[in-house]
């Protein structure tokens, strides 16, 4: 008698599919990099911050997807090791804001690889996979945002919830248990003031 073998969850990423997926991404952020170098001229005082930027998101998500393909469970937030280089916050204040500024100045170039990227996230599976390291999902939010790329939903932050209004309370009744009138807003008190105060006399 055969022993059934177990089968992986549907929505469960393969090794596979996750070193694809690096392997891809690895790819387009190195020939990213590429060209900063050439594109000096038009970036100016960003080059630095931005080759530092890119880099190290490079690093990270292929520290992240390595994690990944291997099935260890991502870090809870805040139990990270911390170097001391880590301490050094990155030149990212400095870079623009502008939704795809990286491929406005760098050329057609940055827009291919940017489509390379887009193309890549909208594969079936490839965004989910991606979400399952919140690390991955938060380093490649700006990213995609600095290349013009629209953040599949797996990747988006969740919509915050408005607050829920509630109406005010009734003030307390008086003494006589008769309700006490709403004092009025500051801007009525002040023209009640100015309507009761006498006109100066004309000559």
């Amino acid at each position: 008698m055969a022993i059934p073998t177990a089968t992986p969850a549907p929505n469960a990423p393969t090794p596979l599919a996750v070193a694809e997926i690096a392997r891809r991404i690895d790819l387009i952020f190195a020939a990213l990099l590429t060209l900063i170098p050439h594109h000096a001229r038009l970036l100016g005082a960003l080059t630095l911050p931005l080759w530092t930027r890119l880099s190290r998101a490079r690093q990270r998500l292929a520290r992240l997807l390595a994690r990944l393909a291997a099935g260890t469970p991502p870090r809870p937030p805040g139990t990270a090791p911390r170097h001391p280089s880590a301490r050094v916050p990155a030149p990212g204040a400095a870079l623009g804001r502008r939704r795809g500024w990286v491929v406005a100045t760098l050329g057609y170039q940055a827009a291919s690889l940017a489509a390379q990227l887009d193309h890549l996230l909208r594969q079936p599976g490839a965004a989910a996979t991606l979400a399952a390291s919140p690390g991955c999902a938060r380093t490649l939010r700006p990213l995609c945002r600095m290349l013009g790329i629209p953040l599949p939903p797996d990747l988006r932050l969740p919509e915050a919830r408005a607050p829920r209004k509630t109406a005010p309370r009734p003030p307390p009744p008086d003494k006589q248990g008769h309700p006490t009138p709403r004092p009025l807003p500051p801007y009525l008190r002040a023209a009640i003031r100015a309507w009761k105060r006498p006109s100066p006399k004309t000559a």
